[in-house]
């Protein structure tokens, strides 16, 4: 991962193994590795519905604000294992759910970038 869009699942740093995965065997919440200008690694937060023999699902970093749609023909593979950047693996339960502690942490930390960009605006209208 080279972004925080994971952010605490899968800190910037680590790698993840991505196998490949029939849709059918895709579900909520599960983390997709796809190609969108580049690679892009996010969780799957929905499946909006079938179309015309595929599926429609709704796509998230675990960070981000917003999320997206995604074409199940978009999908190159589902995450398998995560590693930290000294090698060792993650244990699946860190980042295969998003629980509690992950939630409140994508929170505070959408608050707080939200509360720097409002403090920078302010500073730049002072400064005019």
């Amino acid at each position: 991962m080279k972004t925080r869009s994971m952010v605490p699942a899968i800190m910037p740093g680590w790698k993840v193994q991505v196998a490949p995965v029939a849709v059918e065997g895709i579900k909520t919440g599960d983390i997709v590795v796809f190609y969108r200008d580049k690679l892009i690694c996010h969780r799957l937060i929905k499946r909006l519905r079938e179309k015309g023999g595929g599926f429609l699902f709704l796509e998230k970093g675990d960070a981000n604000l917003v999320s997206e749609k995604l074409n199940d023909e978009d999908i190159l593979g589902k995450v398998v294992e995560v590693r930290d950047g000294t090698g060792k693996v993650i244990k699946a339960g860190h980042w295969k759910k998003c629980n509690l502690r992950n939630l409140m942490f994508i929170f505070i930390y959408s608050k707080l970038v939200m509360i720097k960009r409002l403090f920078s605006k302010i500073y730049y209208l002072m400064q005019r």
